[in-house]
């Protein structure tokens, strides 16, 4: 029998003392663990959630990717609304296995893969691939296995703000659609006056009257990007939320797609007219600002429109009313301990969470490297005389078509920083393949050359970078060899490049330093190596940190 108002299973919201049904109690239970739910899960994720956040604030072309947590919780009401009630079958071990499992992998993301990943841990945005898995568990924690099954599309929609497969995708469509914008425009602006285009740079316009004209240029943001992948975003909701097959929801995404890149067209095109008219500070000024989103919205909602012409439908009566899914049954009667536990795993990866701050100097909010190639024909550290040395030509062989690999010779001057009686040498390997880095380590490096590594030790250089100090010995010259090495992203263009710093120096335990900290700050609390390198060590460092915060203040300045 069930309940006519809600269809909701009679005896779920129990029955009050006069027979009736006593319904607000258990409403305000199952509401708080919603709330509960939320706020767990992002109590486990701020730092992750504030910098999507943050990216709307950007013309980037993954701008609408903060989005993704917000439609989620959308599609997860509009599913459960459209949902029959799950049945009365329940297995709480499955639950806390499935639970376990899921919230094992998020934390195995979010501590393990730092660590061997380091700075390419944030350019990955690996943290975000977590969320979903975390999400999971606490589902399956607070509400069983079953009630995370009927979630599966909407869980699995938290993926969505993983920024790497739409990099990977846009490396090379990006040139692509900005060809096909600016070859849009350029052929329809012909016809708009005092509008024309570069002869040499095709993504070139100059507005307005010979000798009052002002240029325009169509980037890859003008291109339209951000409003393809906003578009995208919504339409998978939608698609998720009412459960439209595939053969109806994609002719419905492409038309839209195709809308949204002929908006943009259009909404350039209106810029330049009014530029003509009214001039630069109108167009760019007043309007560039926000016609932008207004043909955005525009296209949106034309395409929720025209949905029911390519057989999606928003109009199926919802089984259980808006206030009955606060008052849907749960196999989970006591939550008390379940909301415990979820809230201290919260707490310690929300922590963990907190310290990926430390990426922020040389990575974006959506993982974008901030620094540069390093320039070997360049300056050095601040007080150092460079020389160039020469290239690798091995570098192509061990790193990839696009790997450089570069030495110099820095002595320092009387107005370094800090000082050493013998010269460093500096390598620095640039190559667009990350797994080529991590495939020819430095310590596997030395000990496939017979050289007998003394001490290795993790170390931070700052600026959310941390590097190694490693310590070795030349049997063949009985020469004691050091270095402190590190890898960061850089941009490289549209691309992310990947680069490795190597300091090193011969015989350091015989060398003279000057202005560097007491020896045992060389490690940072780690296991101390042979005392002969001790001060060596700390020059290293010292000299490692100096090129990282220089580096690191630079883009900052920027």
């Amino acid at each position: 029998m069930t309940l006519p108002s809600t269809g909701v299973p009679a005896g779920v919201a129990g029955s009050g003392a006069n027979g009736g049904v006593a319904w607000w109690p258990r409403r305000l239970a199952v509401s708080g663990r919603a709330v509960a739910l939320l706020l767990i899960v992002v109590a486990a994720y701020p730092y992750s959630l504030l910098t999507l956040a943050r990216g709307l604030g950007y013309q980037t072309p993954l701008a609408y990717l903060a989005l993704v947590p917000v439609l989620a919780v959308l599609v997860v009401w509009v599913r459960l609304a459209r949902a029959n009630p799950p049945l009365p079958v329940h297995d709480r071990q499955v639950d806390l296995i499935v639970a376990f499992v899921c919230i094992a992998v998020a934390v195995l993301v979010g501590t393990g893969l730092p660590a061997s990943l380091r700075t390419g841990f944030w350019t990955s945005r690996f943290d975000l691939l977590g969320l979903p898995f975390f999400a999971a568990g606490c589902v399956t924690l607070l509400y069983g296995v079953r009630r995370l099954w009927a979630l599966k599309l909407s869980i699995a929609f938290l993926l969505l703000a993983w920024p790497l497969p739409y990099l990977a995708l846009l490396t090379g469509a990006l040139g692509t659609l900005t060809e096909l914008t600016t070859a849009a425009v350029r052929t329809i602006a012909l016809v708009i006056p005092d509008v024309h285009a570069s002869a040499s740079d095709g993504s070139l316009f100059y507005v307005g009257p010979e000798g009052h004209a002002w240029a325009v240029s169509i980037g890859g943001v003008c291109a339209g990007v951000n409003g393809l992948v906003g578009f995208v975003l919504i339409a998978l909701a939608i698609i998720a939320a009412v459960g439209a097959p595939l053969r109806r929801a994609i002719p419905w995404l492409a038309a839209g797609l195709v809308l949204v890149f002929v908006v943009n067209v259009v909404r350039i095109l209106i810029i330049l007219a009014i530029g003509t008219v009214l001039g630069e500070a109108a167009a760019m000024d007043m309007l560039h600002p926000y016609i932008g989103i207004a043909v955005y919205n525009i296209a949106v909602l034309v395409m929720l429109v025209v949905a029911p012409r390519f057989g999606l439908s928003f109009s199926q009566p919802m089984r259980i009313r808006p206030d009955g899914l606060l008052r849907m049954p749960s196999p989970v009667r006591r939550v008390g301990p379940s909301l415990a536990v979820a809230g201290v795993l919260a707490v310690l990866l929300g922590s963990v969470n907190l310290g990926y701050a430390r990426f922020e100097a040389i990575s974006g909010n959506l993982g974008e490297a901030r620094l540069s190639r390093y320039d070997p024909a360049g300056p050095g550290p601040a007080g150092w005389a460079t020389s160039y040395v020469g290239g690798y030509s091995e570098a192509r062989e061990f790193f990839g078509a696009s790997g450089r690999w570069n030495r110099m010779l820095i002595s320092s001057t009387g107005s370094a920083e800090i000082r050493s009686s013998v010269p460093v040498y500096m390598d620095v390997v640039n190559t667009a393949d990350s797994g080529a880095l991590a495939a020819y380590g430095i310590t596997a490096c030395y000990q496939f050359h017979g050289f007998r590594i003394e001490s290795t030790a993790d170390v931070d250089l700052g600026g959310g970078t941390t590097g190694q100090v490693i310590d070795y010995h030349n049997q063949e010259t009985d020469s004691d060899w050091s270095a402190v090495w590190w890898e960061w992203p850089y941009a490289d263009g549209n691309r992310i490049g990947y680069e490795r710093v190597v300091l090193f120096l011969v015989n350091g335990p015989t060398a003279n330093y000057d202005g560097i900290t007491t020896p045992a700050a060389a490690r940072d609390g780690a296991e101390a190596g042979p005392a002969r390198f001790a001060a060596t060590d700390a020059f290293l460092l010292a000299m490692g940190r100096q090129i990282v915060r220089e580096r690191t203040t630079l883009v900052a300045a920027l």
